[in-house]
């Protein structure tokens, strides 16, 4: 009964992502490198408000990548936002720190969002919507939830991974143009 519910929920979050998305945006080259230092430069003094660390690491002559730019904006924006809230957390013992990263890898540009906040309990688990936290307290990434949606419709893959000895990341795969 919880499973059928759980898939129930899910469907019902990505049919509510699915209309919250402007439809008048057309499938298009999107230049990557563009499209993240936008992002840098609108959201680098928040980053510096909440004195976190922002690194940004963008590869030389990227491919474009094929996709909707509102979307694939929209998805980047929910895994630094799920950075920021990680690294929120740590006590003043540790460094807080993002990475922004994005390379091109055999036909495909990989994002890569860092933080040095605690890990994923379960990577596979990281964009179900209601997800226990390593605290054991319940997190709502829904965020994540619908950048993996968002992945989807856009033909790319999201994936999230752990870092040693602290620290994890969220991969996002999208196909190049």
């Amino acid at each position: 009964a919880i499973l059928t519910e759980a898939r129930h929920m899910r469907l019902t979050l990505e049919s509510l992502a699915r209309m919250s998305r402007p439809q008048g945006d057309q499938v298009a080259a999107i230049s990557v490198t563009e499209l993240l230092s936008d992002l840098e430069q609108l959201h680098r003094s928040e980053f510096v408000q909440r004195s976190i660390d922002f690194r940004v690491q963008i590869a030389p002559a990227l491919p474009r990548i094929l996709g909707n730019a509102q979307q694939v904006r929209q998805a980047v924006l929910y895994c630094l936002q799920y950075a920021m809230d990680a690294v929120e957390k740590l006590d003043t013992a540790h460094e807080k720190s993002v990475r922004l990263e994005a390379v091109a890898e055999k036909g495909h540009v990989q994002i890569l969002v860092a933080h040095s906040g605690a890990k994923f309990t379960v990577p596979a688990r990281a964009f179900d919507p209601f997800v226990p936290e390593p605290s054991g307290e319940e997190s709502t990434s829904l965020g994540l939830s619908m950048c993996a949606s968002i992945l989807r419709e856009n033909n790319g893959k999201a994936s999230a991974v752990n870092f040693e000895p602290r620290g994890a990341g969220i991969l996002l795969e999208l196909q190049a143009a």
